[in-house]
C-alpha cells in the first residue's frame, strides 16, 4: 500500500460525503469510517487538497497544502480545523487528495 493512501481506498484520493449528496442546512452525520480516515491523515500530518462546499453551499472551494489540526464537535455538526485555521463542516467536503 502507498504510505500516502488512505486505508479505505488504497489510494491518495478519500471521496467525502458532498460527493454523493447535495449538502443540506441540517447536519448529515458521517460514518465513522470516514472520521476515522481523517484522523488518519491528522495523524500522519499529511498535506490534502480538499474541495468542500462552502458555508451557503452555493460555492465549491479548494483549501490546498493544508493539514488537519482538529475534528471538532460543535453546535450538533462535526467540523474540520485546518492548518490553515478554516473551519469545514464534514458533511460538506467533496474530497480530500494526499499531495
Amino acid at each position: 500500500m502507498n504510505q500516502h493512501a488512505f486505508p479505505s481506498t488504497k489510494r491518495s484520493d478519500l471521496p467525502g460525503p458532498a460527493a454523493a449528496h447535495e449538502p443540506q442546512n441540517d447536519y448529515r452525520r458521517v460514518s465513522c469510517e470516514f472520521t476515522d480516515e481523517l484522523e488518519h491523515a491528522s495523524t500522519l500530518k499529511w498535506r490534502l487538497r480538499i474541495r468542500y462546499f462552502d458555508v451557503d453551499r452555493s460555492t465549491v472551494k479548494t483549501a490546498s497544502a493544508v493539514m488537519i489540526d482538529d475534528i471538532e464537535a460543535t453546535l450538533g455538526a462535526d467540523f474540520l480545523i485546518l492548518s490553515s485555521g478554516e473551519r469545514i463542516r464534514l458533511d460538506h467536503l467533496i474530497n480530500l487528495h494526499v499531495d
